[in-house]
This record gives structure tokens, C-alpha cells and sequence, in this order.
């Protein structure tokens, strides 16, 4: 059976590695496989039915070496957490080895959904994170209040809280 590396490596489509490579600058391009979107959804799929405990413990390393890896391990959290709290582990743990927005802005946790409260405050303390490693943590904070907030969630102190935030380059 070949490991999970070897598994994106055999997805790997070496014109789209050289695509990707111009999109995520921050990345080294010798780190990019090159394994599309879809494929690596499907393949996030079928690790976890033939071989969950593989995909269980591939969440636990970190990092992880290859940009293909760190965007299957964004696609397996939204897909093995099955509550908010289980969810804000493994981002926890997750979140400070991104080192790009595709990854970042890759991982959807359709569990927030249930407890919309609890995602909240959570979100609140990934848009104030400091320090060396916090640039894509605030990212994602961001992109999951978008997601998750916008619409029926929309409440107007929100607003009010956004505007309290002091945006790093802003004004």
C-alpha cells in the first residue's frame, strides 16, 4: 500500500505544478506537486473509507513537506471533524505551518454550521492572532467570518467589531 505521499505523488500533473508555482509565491516550487483540486478531493475521499486510520494519522504530523500534503490535510480536517470543537484542534494545530493563501483559503469544516456561536468566538480569536506565524491563522479567521456571517448569521455588532480591528498595512 503506498504511503500518502506516494499517493499525491501518482496525482501529480506536472504542468499544473508549474501553474501553481507562479500562484503561490510564498511557496518553493521544488515543494509543489502539482495535484489538482479535484483529484485531491477524491483522494481525501478515499483515504478516508479504505484507510482511515492512515488519514487519521497523516493529521497528526505536521508539517507537513510538500504544499500538496498541507492542502490535503486542509481538505481531510473539514471532512473528519464532526464537531466545532474537534474542528478548532486540528486548525490549532494546523493552521500555524500555512505558509500560503491557496491553502488557507482551501479548507471548508461544514461542522462550524452547528454551533455557529462557539465558531464565532473562535473566529474572534483567530483575526486578533499575533506573532511569527499568525499572517495566515488572521486569514482564515477572516475568510470563515465571510463564509459563515454574512448572511441569516449577520448580526450587526459584528460590524461594529470588524471596524474595531486594526488591519495589518491598513489604515
Amino acid at each position: 500500500m503506498p504511503s500518502v505521499h506516494d499517493g499525491l505523488v501518482a496525482l501529480a500533473d506536472p504542468s499544473y505544478r508549474a501553474f501553481q508555482a507562479k500562484l503561490v509565491p510564498t511557496v518553493d516550487p521544488a515543494r509543489i506537486l502539482g495535484v489538482r483540486t479535484p483529484a485531491l478531493r477524491r483522494y481525501a475521499r478515499t483515504l478516508l473509507r479504505d484507510r482511515e486510520r492512515e488519514a487519521r494519522a497523516f493529521l497528526a504530523e505536521l508539517p507537513h513537506a510538500t504544499y500538496d500534503e498541507m492542502n490535503l490535510h486542509g481538505e481531510l480536517i473539514g471532512r473528519v471533524a464532526k464537531t466545532p470543537e474537534e474542528a478548532f484542534g486540528l486548525l490549532d494545530a494546523f493552521l500555524p505551518h500555512v505558509d500560503n493563501w491557496a491553502t488557507c483559503d482551501l479548507v471548508k469544516v461544514p461542522a462550524f454550521t452547528r454551533d455557529l456561536p462557539a465558531v464565532y468566538d473562535k473566529i474572534r480569536s483567530w483575526v486578533t492572532a499575533t506573532g511569527p506565524d499568525s499572517e495566515y491563522i488572521v486569514r482564515f479567521g477572516v475568510t470563515q467570518l465571510m463564509e459563515h456571517f454574512l448572511g441569516d448569521a449577520f448580526a450587526p455588532e459584528q460590524k461594529t467589531y470588524l471596524q474595531s480591528l486594526k488591519v495589518k498595512g491598513g489604515r
